[in-house]
């Protein structure tokens, strides 16, 4: 019995977003930058996440292709982009 894993195009794109996020987050505003090892890991850790918006763009390309209603479609998409703006500046 052969058992086959495989990740979804949304998990894939979760899991380098997480990865990218801990490396910014944790690796590079922090004091551990400062050792060469920890600074290479933050540099593979953001190489890694760098698959996130390919993806993204991806999704959203698909999403618009496979959806009934377009005009919904974009509606949706800037209703997200503004109630994710409010966190992304708190952060930032």
């Amino acid at each position: 019995m052969k058992v086959r894993f495989c990740f979804s195009a949304e998990q894939i794109k979760n899991i380098s977003m997480v990865i990218d996020h801990a490396a910014v987050g944790l690796i590079e505003q922090s004091e551990l930058a400062s050792g060469a090892a920890w600074s290479l890991c933050g540099i593979a850790m953001r190489l890694v996440g760098r698959v996130a918006f390919p993806l993204f763009a991806f999704m959203i390309a698909e999403g618009a292709v496979h959806t009934r209603d377009r005009r919904r479609y974009a509606l949706r998409l800037l209703l997200l982009a503004v109630i994710s703006e409010i966190p992304f500046d708190l952060v930032a």
